[in-house]
């Protein structure tokens, strides 16, 4: 009788460290790599790069930013353009920069921002800009342009939210409770699974 004890609380214990590195695999597994997920998606690393035409017959030369993050394309025949999303065509001849972010009203300003995650654009990058406009409502809006060798202009944007008060932190905190309730679920089956074994083998 002794033996028979000793054998079933032996049993248990094994059962439990199934349980427990079930629960920790899980946890660790969609808990971890669903935050990691959360963070990478809220930071733009899933946005792709968008092929823009240039001006209609004009090769660009080069590209390069105004003052007020407005984005500057020179053509072969030296004519200046200027693009801006409320416009269709996007690219509008101008004579200087108008003073107008291309995207956003706010406080744009240039230079590289690492909260944000960029792909790499698709070729080898002749001139590269980029910006970051400050607003109320979201965090950041970030926006990036590249002229590549082959003569082909890319662009990149992204509204940003991880700066809100709350937002990141929700988001986060519903995959964390979502990763450790898996894992208890998980956990609670290995148990009863290997106690079922366990009972079978005895």
């Amino acid at each position: 009788m002794p033996d028979g004890l000793a054998t079933q609380r032996a049993a248990r214990r094994r059962s439990l460290w199934i349980a427990l590195l079930c629960f920790a695999l899980a946890a660790l597994f969609f808990g971890g790599g669903g935050l990691v997920l959360v963070d990478q998606s809220l930071r733009g690393a899933f946005v792709p790069w968008e092929k823009v035409d240039p001006p209609a017959g004009r090769p660009p030369t080069a590209l390069r930013l105004g003052d007020a993050g407005e984005v500057l394309l020179e053509t072969a025949g030296g004519q200046l353009y200027e693009w801006s999303s409320y416009s269709a065509p996007p690219w509008e001849q101008v004579e200087r920069p108008s003073g107008d972010a291309p995207y956003w009203s706010g406080d744009c300003r240039g230079g590289t921002n690492d909260s944000f995650v960029v792909a790499h654009p698709p070729g080898r990058v002749r001139q590269h800009v980029e910006a970051t406009c400050a607003g109320s409502e979201t965090a950041a809006y970030h926006y990036e342009f590249v002229l590549l060798d082959s003569g082909e202009i890319w662009s990149w944007s992204y509204s940003s939210l991880f700066g809100v008060i709350g937002v990141a932190a929700i988001y986060k905190g519903i995959i964390a409770v979502g990763g450790i309730g898996l894992g208890l679920l998980l956990g609670g089956l290995a148990y009863i699974l290997s106690s079922i074994s366990w009972r079978r083998g005895g």
